[in-house]
C-alpha cells in the first residue's frame, strides 16, 4: 500500500477519549476545546458540568444565561449532566433557585450562604424545587427550612423529599436552636450513614448550641449511622477551644467525631505541635472555600470514617 495514501488521523472514538481524559484532568483546557468546533463541544461539557461551584454573584449570573439560552445542547443538557452543586452566596436566592432548578437530578448538593441574602419565598417549604431534588450528598443550612419543615419525616407533611435518598448529611445549625428541629425524626432517614453538625460562627454561644443540637440527634441516630461529626468553625482566637474538643469528643456515642478547622489543627493539635492534645481528638477539614477549590468534601468524610475505625480497632485489641 502506498504510505502516501495513508490517512495520518486518529479515529474519532480516540480522539474523543483523548480529549475527554484530558478534560478531566485540567478544565481550563478542556474549555478553551468546547470553542473547537460543535463536535468537540459536545464530548467535552458533559464533564466540564459535571461538577458547578459558584462563589460570585456575576459567576451565578453568568451560569442562569446559559441555562436559559444553550441552543448547542439539549433542553436536558443540565439535569442528565450535572452531578455536583455548590453555592457560596451572598446576595438572592432567585438565580440559583433556577439553577438547582435546571439541575435537579444532581446527586451532590453543597449550600452556603451570607446571612440576608435569602428571601422567604425560596426557602425548604415554600418553593417547590426542594420537592424534586433528592441528593445523595447534601450540605445545607438549617435556617434555609421555615419553621413548620425543620423535620425528617418523609411520610409526615412537615418533612422534605430532599432527604429522601440523602446519605451523606451537613446542616449549618446556626440561628436556629435545637428545641426548633425534629430529631425524634431524624430515626426516620433509614439511608443516612454520614452526619455533620456544623458551624462556622467562633463565638462560644454560637458553639454550644451546636453541642445542644448534638445532643438531642444522639438518641436518634438510625441504625444505618456509621459516623457524624461535630464541625467548629475558626477558633484559633477562641479561649478554651482545646478543652470543648477534648470533652466533647466521643462522650455522647463513639461514632461522634469532633471537626476542626485545618489552620487551628496544624497550630494547636496535630502531633507537631508543642500543646497537642491526645490523639486521637479530632480530625481537621479545610476552611469552606478551599474546601471546595480542592475538592476535598468526599475526603473529609473518609478522614471521619477512618477515626471511628481506628477507635472500634483499638477497642478490640484491648478486649483481645
Amino acid at each position: 500500500m502506498d504510505p502516501r495514501n495513508d490517512d495520518p488521523s486518529l479515529p474519532e472514538d480516540v480522539v474523543r477519549s483523548i480529549l475527554e481524559i484530558a478534560t478531566e484532568a485540567d478544565h481550563a483546557t478542556g474549555w478553551k476545546w468546547a470553542t473547537i468546533s460543535k463536535s468537540v463541544q459536545a464530548w467535552v461539557e458533559p464533564i466540564l458540568y459535571r461538577r458547578i461551584s459558584l462563589y460570585r454573584d456575576k459567576d451565578v449570573s453568568r451560569l442562569y444565561r446559559t441555562i436559559l439560552s444553550h441552543p448547542s445542547k439539549q433542553p436536558d443538557f443540565f439535569a442528565v449532566h450535572v452531578k455536583t452543586v455548590y453555592l457560596h452566596l451572598r446576595t438572592t436566592w432567585g438565580l440559583p433557585i433556577a439553577i438547582l432548578d435546571a439541575c435537579h437530578n444532581v446527586r451532590r448538593i453543597q449550600l452556603h450562604f451570607w446571612k440576608g441574602c435569602r428571601k422567604a419565598e425560596f426557602m425548604v417549604g415554600r418553593h417547590g424545587v426542594w420537592e424534586r431534588l433528592k441528593p445523595w450528598m447534601l450540605k445545607i443550612p438549617m435556617s434555609l427550612f421555615i419553621p413548620s419543615h425543620r423535620s425528617f419525616g418523609l411520610s409526615s407533611p412537615a418533612g422534605s423529599n430532599v432527604f429522601a435518598n440523602v446519605t451523606h448529611l451537613e446542616l449549618d445549625c446556626l440561628g436556629v436552636g435545637s428545641e426548633e428541629w425534629s430529631w425524634a425524626s431524624l430515626s426516620s432517614l433509614g439511608t443516612l450513614t454520614h452526619l455533620c453538625l456544623s458551624t462556622y460562627s467562633n463565638v462560644p454561644y454560637d458553639i454550644l448550641a451546636l453541642w445542644a443540637h448534638l445532643v438531642a440527634a444522639t438518641p436518634f441516630f438510625p441504625p444505618s449511622l456509621t459516623v457524624c461529626v461535630l464541625s467548629l468553625g475558626s477558633l484559633m482566637w477562641l479561649g478554651g477551644a482545646r478543652e470543648i474538643i477534648e470533652e466533647n469528643a466521643q462522650v455522647l456515642d463513639d461514632r461522634v467525631v469532633v471537626a476542626v478547622d485545618r489552620t487551628y489543627y496544624d497550630a494547636k493539635l496535630s502531633n507537631g505541635a508543642s500543646d497537642s492534645c491526645p490523639q486521637p481528638a479530632c480530625i481537621w477539614r479545610w476552611s469552606l472555600e478551599d474546601e471546595q477549590r480542592y475538592d476535598d468534601w468526599g475526603r473529609f468524610w473518609r478522614r471521619a470514617e477512618e477515626m471511628v475505625a481506628g477507635r472500634s480497632a483499638l477497642v478490640h485489641e484491648v478486649e483481645y
